[in-house]
């Protein structure tokens, strides 16, 4: 029994020593190990990230993983609007030891319980953020006392105890915590902000019900926490001793820009830390580096010592030390830099890029993440910039210069140039001509026909005559100089005529004429003709008292003339005749009867009774009766020159006869004899 005490004695001297420096110290009661719950006990969660769904998957490794239900475990009854519990009312008696909140696809670590086999602690809370994920993307709180009534019944019962049943140890300490601010009726965790921090002990001697040996106390409010535990005497009273052992200092470089570091010692270890590395958005990290903090200065600044460089290729980031190293803690700080990003030219031909200096662009450019980049695009001389493709969409530039803002991925730019065009103006028309095109090109481009005329040059803006050394470079208005299109009137004029003009004077074969001009001249045939045919292009004209008009005149023209002789109605003996001009009196009796039966022919006589003589010419229409006078019979002869006649014509028909008979005759004779 002596032994037992001056085993106490020491455990609490060691105690002591722990709680003079415990304002100084950091305690982390979640890595509180080998308790648990077991039969009638409440355990209640608080966290912002579980909106929908809060439930409590709890099991015993003492009982071969036994597990009070199946993942995801009991669903949670709401207390409040934050806070949500499970109550376990049970004779089971099966130590619960591990437990993991869980919900909206998010859980907890594997959390080890507190052990309230005694029930004086009424319900534990646990409370978990988004600062406490870590990289398995699970999350690391810390346990609280939900409802401290018993542990102000136990500590009301110590401070009435029995001075020489009962030992009080740093009773003065549980008096100032706990005192008159803790009563059952104000027991809410926001309550112990103004408590001092540190540790208490209480110990309770030959009780032999063994309802309390130890109570410690730790309340850290830099992280607003507040914690209760006891320990079963002698078997797990080191443990809790060596969970108030001073762990080493963790401090973050506070200066560190674009993104977050934080660093906690791991479960179990007190030589172990995680760091988690946060970037900003558009940031990545470049290095993490560990230095051992040797002291403090005067200003309470960290001495720096021998430093480590993490391997940040890795998933997570730890950090270890031998806790008889010669340092106070350590020192995390890191480096993040901005995500740089690639921009890849595709520069077309018939232009340029450059930087805003005018240097030269070596593609691909890296720019650093959000920042924006700037370059002048230049197309060659009578060339402009088509078409701007940014990752495919369309940009236009400023004053030559194309931003492109907020560079937050690698980016393709696609830059093409096109040949300027310019409007020439010709006349009433308009015609789009690229840069460059040469006089004769134009010619071939713009319509300078006119109608009826030929061009003969033309002049520019300036009126200036162009030539074949004009090019296309600016919008321009041309004008063009036209004179009448001529053509010729080419003359076949035939005998027995003439033409002139309407002056009577001499025409000229070929004749010119301007386009769309009628031209009018005289033709007039020679005595006892006439105008046969006026062919104009092979088609027949008319004349017009005498004259031919050609009009319209759009093309070279042929003109033929022929004359023929006047043509007139000879009438004899109520027979019409019709004679050219001139026809003689002989030819005209040779075109008629002049023989008459006892008559002899004497000539022809007009309607006025004259005869005409042999000179006659036909000259005109006329009509002429022919004369004939009788002639007298010879009465001692007989044969007149008729009967003869018809006496020779009756031999020669009779001779004709007997010739063909005697033939057919001969032949049917050789026949017969044949």
């Amino acid at each position: 029994m002596r032994r037992k005490k001056l085993i106490i004695s020491f455990l609490f001297i060691a105690l002591m020593f722990f709680v003079g420096k415990v304002s100084a110290y950091n305690y982390e009661t979640t890595e509180v190990r080998l308790y648990s719950l077991r039969n009638n006990f409440k355990v209640c969660v608080k966290s912002p990230l579980l909106t929908t769904e809060h439930n409590l998957y709890i099991w015993s490794t003492f009982d071969s993983n036994r597990a009070l239900q199946a993942w995801p475990g009991i669903t949670m009854t709401q207390e409040n609007d934050q806070i949500y519990c499970y109550t376990h009312n049970a004779s089971d008696n099966v130590r619960y030891d591990f437990a993991i909140f869980n919900g909206n696809s998010k859980q907890t670590v594997d959390l080890n319980t507190i052990n309230d086999s005694k029930g004086i602690i009424n319900a534990l809370l646990y409370k978990f953020d988004e600062s406490g994920k870590n990289n398995d993307n699970k999350y690391v709180g810390a346990w609280y006392v939900y409802d401290t009534s018993k542990l102000v019944e136990l500590v009301n019962t110590a401070e009435s105890l029995d001075k020489n049943q009962y030992t009080v140890e740093s009773y003065n300490n549980v008096k100032e915590a706990l005192g008159d601010k803790v009563s059952p009726s104000d027991v809410t965790l926001d309550n112990y902000n103004n408590y001092n921090l540190g540790a208490y002990y209480v110990s309770k001697l030959n009780d032999s019900n063994d309802i309390l040996d130890k109570l410690i106390i730790n309340y850290s409010d830099s992280e607003n926490r507040y914690s209760a535990f006891y320990v079963d005497k002698y078997n797990e009273l080191a443990l809790a001793l060596n969970q108030l052992e001073k762990r080493k200092d963790i401090v973050v470089d506070s200066s560190i820009t674009g993104g977050t570091i934080s660093a906690s010692y791991n479960a179990n270890s007190d030589t172990s830390i995680t760091i988690n590395a946060n970037p900003n958005t558009g940031y990545r990290l470049k290095s993490i580096r560990v230095s051992k903090i040797v002291s403090y200065d005067v200003n309470n600044q960290p001495v720096l010592g021998d430093y480590t460089d993490i391997d940040i290729n890795n998933q997570t980031y730890t950090y270890s030390f031998q806790s008889t190293d010669s340092m106070v803690g350590v020192y995390v700080t890191g480096v993040f830099e901005k995500n740089k990003y690639r921009l890849t030219f595709q520069v077309g031909e018939n232009g340029t890029i450059s930087t805003m200096n005018d240097g030269e662009i070596l593609s691909p450019v890296t720019v650093e993440y959000d920042d924006d980049y700037s370059l002048k695009v230049i197309a060659n001389e009578g060339y402009k910039v088509n078409k701007i493709l940014v990752d495919g969409v369309e940009y236009q530039l400023t004053n030559g210069v194309l931003t492109i803002e907020n560079v937050r991925k690698d980016t393709d730019v696609t830059i093409s140039f096109s040949i300027k065009t310019f409007t020439i103006k010709y006349g009433t028309d308009e015609y789009t001509v690229e840069y460059g095109t040469t006089y004769s090109q134009l010619l071939n481009i713009i319509d300078t026909s006119k109608t009826g005329y030929k061009l003969n040059y033309i002049t520019d803006k300036n009126n200036v005559r162009l030539d074949d050394n004009f090019v296309v470079t600016e919008n321009n208005e041309l004008t063009g100089n036209y004179s009448k299109l001529t053509y010729r009137l080419t003359f076949q004029v035939g005998e027995n005529g003439t033409i002139s003009t309407m002056e009577d004077g001499e025409v000229l074969s070929p004749v010119t004429v301007e386009y769309d001009d009628d031209y009018n001249l005289k033709i007039k045939a020679n005595e006892g003709y006439k105008v046969n045919k006026v062919l104009v292009d092979g088609v027949e004209y008319q004349l017009t008292n005498g004259v031919l008009t050609i009009k319209n005149i759009k093309k070279d023209t042929n003109v033929v003339i022929s004359f023929s002789l006047k043509t007139y109605n000879v009438k004899i003996d109520d027979k019409d005749y019709s004679f050219a001009y001139g026809t003689s009196y002989e030819d005209i009796l040779k075109s008629i009867n002049t023989n008459k039966d006892g008559y002899k022919f004497v000539g022809l006589k007009d309607k006025d009774g004259n005869l005409l003589d042999n000179n006659y010419k036909v000259k005109n229409n006329i009509e002429l009766t022919t004369v004939f006078e009788s002639i007298k019979k010879d009465s001692n002869n007989p044969y007149t020159v008729d009967s003869i006649v018809k006496y020779v014509l009756i031999f020669v028909v009779s001779a004709v006869l007997f010739t063909f008979v005697s033939y057919i005759l001969l032949v049917k004779l050789k026949r017969k004899n044949g």
